[in-house]
């Protein structure tokens, strides 16, 4: 935690390299980063998608990091750059070589891939659906395959047509915190 509008030194990074970029900023995060803006309204990743700085997000592989195994993202922010208007998201997951108990970046590969046009593994994103998603920038969730076959006498429905997003309560004290929807669920079922 850090003392600044954003909570999490991680998005504070993030909201000081973009701001004071000249030109370009490149850092490796967490990939909860490409959920904050759903969650938090004080993201940067909301300015930064409005401003047209976001030029590259890549998904890296995981284990990259000794110390630790969780997902990572490359975020390019790029106050000049070439394709205004768009975001390229890039899936780099796979493209790693193995050694020892962590993965080493196959940075060839990868610069190759970023390169490259829209594939499996490559999309180009209009700015304003990254809006229109609550600013979510998940390569994931742009490259995804929805290409589904549904059985006869079946049909497909979006999962969000089913379930209802509650919002937790959070309460913090001398003994720790608190989260709670038990208020909100008995709301929603009446």
């Amino acid at each position: 935690r850090c003392e600044s509008p954003y909570k999490f030194t991680d998005l504070d990074y993030l909201a000081r390299s973009s701001e004071d970029a000249s030109k370009k900023a490149v850092g490796i995060y967490p990939q909860y980063i490409c959920f904050s803006a759903r969650n938090d309204r004080n993201s940067p990743v909301k300015d930064i998608v409005e401003n047209d700085w976001l030029e590259y997000v890549i998904a890296l592989p995981k284990g990259i990091f000794s110390a630790t195994s969780i997902a990572t993202i490359m975020i390019v922010i790029n106050k000049h750059k070439e394709k205004a208007g768009y975001v390229r998201f890039v899936d780099a997951s796979d493209l790693f070589e193995k050694d020892g108990r962590t993965n080493r970046l196959a940075l060839n590969e990868i610069t190759e891939l970023v390169q490259k046009s829209n594939s499996d593994k490559t999309i180009d994103v209009c700015i304003d659906t990254i809006m229109d998603n609550e600013y979510i920038i998940a390569p994931e969730y742009y490259l995804s395959n929805t290409d589904i076959t549904v059985p006869d006498g079946f049909e497909a429905h979006a999962l969000s047509e089913s379930i209802k997003f509650i919002p937790t309560e959070r309460y913090s004290g001398d003994h720790g915190r608190l989260f709670s929807t038990a208020k909100l669920s008995a709301d929603a079922t009446n």
